[in-house]
């Protein structure tokens, strides 16, 4: 029993030395939200996806994202994609003709405010409510 424990604690001990990233250690914003990507789009079909998108937008600025259904967010705090402090958005967003609702931007101190903070992208086939 004390060899097996001894074994464990050398384990656990070790693991802070494995470079980051390695077997999934990394701790990242909720991943399982994370929309899939298919043949080069970003596709979101949930709020939850869209919310993921949107708090990890270092990853998704320059992607090209298309919606597979209307989204509402009501209850959720929007964070503008794009300026604000992070580039702009530079990919291209395709509705494909779905509305995102309920959109909620709380924080007073942003300098643009909207679904899109700046965009320097292609944005089409989206409505906003």
């Amino acid at each position: 029993m004390k060899r097996l424990t001894t074994i464990w604690v050398c384990l656990l001990l070790g693991l802070q030395f494995l470079p980051s990233g390695w077997g999934g250690l990394t701790a990242h914003a909720d991943e399982s939200h994370a929309p899939p990507v298919e043949d080069g789009w970003v596709r979101v079909s949930t709020a939850e996806q869209l919310m993921s998108v949107a708090q990890n937008q270092e990853l998704y600025l320059s992607q090209n994202i298309r919606l597979t259904s209307d989204i509402d967010l009501t209850g959720y705090e929007w964070i503008p994609l794009g300026g604000n402090g992070r580039p702009a958005f530079s990919g291209t967003f395709d509705g494909r003709g779905h509305v995102v609702s309920g959109i909620r931007v709380v924080d007073d101190a942003l300098e643009y405010a909207g679904f899109f903070g700046q965009s320097s992208g292609t944005i089409r086939n989206l409505g906003v409510e």
